[in-house]
């Protein structure tokens, strides 16, 4: 009940069958490296592609920030604006409300669960995250995704408790009386 001695010419058609499926791996590990190679290229390509549109993006921020400086420099932009009263933005009669909890802002179920699991509990907290992280305060708190639909609710409600401010009203200009 042993093995079966194989003879020469079976021990021969092995190894060719062998080498056989040794050629077609390889055929296989080749085209794998070919497909590869051509994916590196194509990558290498695509970041590019990428950086250009970055530093282009980055040299549009940069040209929006000189063309701002610009703007206050010329006259023609600031016309109408008093020159000697800074704008100044309406701001809540009080501090109470940052003591009042995220529920009290109208901020959805879903997203007060994920504040407090960041350790937001207040309106001042948050309004305090955003003031120190600026836009990036979502990417702190690990809420990335969910920081417009935050902002959006967040400023709904701060609009909604900020007094309202009268527009000024403009002088209006003296009568030329008519000659009779």
């Amino acid at each position: 009940m042993g093995k079966k001695k194989q003879t020469k010419q079976e021990v021969i058609d092995d190894v060719v069958d062998l080498l056989g499926k040794i050629e077609k791996a390889e055929v296989e590990v080749e085209k794998a490296q070919i497909e590869l190679e051509g994916r590196k290229e194509a990558a290498k390509t695509a970041k590019g592609v990428w950086l250009t549109r970055v530093d282009a993006l980055r040299q549009l921020c940069r040209t929006r920030k000189r063309w701002a400086e610009e703007a206050k420099k010329q006259p023609l932009f600031n016309q109408g604006k008093k020159q000697d009263a800074p704008a100044t933005v309406p701001k809540p009669a009080d501090d109470k409300w940052k003591a009042l909890t995220l529920a009290a802002a109208a901020i959805s179920d879903k997203h007060i669960d994920k504040l407090e699991a960041a350790g937001v509990h207040t309106i001042g907290e948050l309004s305090e995250k955003m003031n120190r992280h600026g836009q990036f305060w979502g990417r702190e708190l690990g809420l990335a995704r969910q920081r417009v639909a935050i902002e959006d609710e967040f400023n709904r409600y701060l609009m909604e408790i900020t007094p309202k401010t009268e527009e000024p009203k403009s002088e209006p200009e003296a009568e030329v009386s008519k000659a009779s």
